[in-house]
């Protein structure tokens, strides 16, 4: 009897230890799955921006917008007219039209490269046919920094609207002397990529 009883003893305890062992590792290894999804989490979020240059449905950028200066479209989400306004907002739209000039920069010196490597080639087997077709290639990206280029001598910081009987406060002087200086790197930087338009030859700016 005893013998017996011993005996299913321990045959239950052979059948709890695996699970209070799978118990005891799951236990020790939940805090680092905890740390990698609060990370992947985290990461997402920083690495997410508040627009995208282009139609992005499925990662919530379905808003069109126009920058004010240069009319650059770009998207965003439902909700950034509310999150993003005043300061902020010219902030942003100058980063979106930099980030727009900076691609269409890239992309124009990759139109050049490639027309020129077709009349090269046209030149260098005699191909009339080719050399043709190179004259004839098109260079949108070119022809839309041309296009900002002329636009940029049209374009002027926006008057600054006075409120009457109100002096105006020291702050208020010194925020907009900040943002009209910082408007002013802005045209120079986008007049800076815009060049690119008349060279073949990356620039730094």
């Amino acid at each position: 009897m005893y013998a017996n009883g011993r005996m299913r003893n321990q045959r239950r305890d052979r059948r709890e230890r695996p699970r209070e062992g799978g118990f005891a590792l799951f236990v020790q290894v939940m805090p680092i799955l905890i740390l990698v999804i609060v990370s992947a989490l985290s990461q997402i979020m920083v690495n997410s921006p508040p627009y995208s240059l282009s139609y992005r449905p499925s990662a919530g950028y379905t808003q069109k917008r126009l920058t004010m200066s240069l009319k650059v479209p770009y998207y965003v989400g439902e909700h950034f007219s509310r999150e993003i306004t005043g300061l902020n907002l010219k902030n942003l739209e100058r980063t979106v039209e930099d980030d727009f000039i900076s691609n269409l920069r890239n992309n124009c010196w990759k139109e050049k490269q490639q027309k020129e490597g077709m009349l090269y080639r046209a030149r260098y087997f005699g191909d009339n046919d080719l050399y043709q077709r190179a004259q004839r290639a098109r260079t949108p990206s070119c022809a839309k920094l041309s296009e900002i280029t002329a636009s940029l001598h049209a374009l002027n910081p926006e008057p600054v609207t006075e409120l009457p009987l109100t002096p105006p406060a020291e702050e208020d002087e010194e925020d907009a002397a900040i943002a009209s200086e910082n408007f002013q790197k802005h045209i120079k930087k986008i007049s800076c990529y815009a060049t690119v338009a008349v060279v073949t030859t990356p620039i730094i700016c």
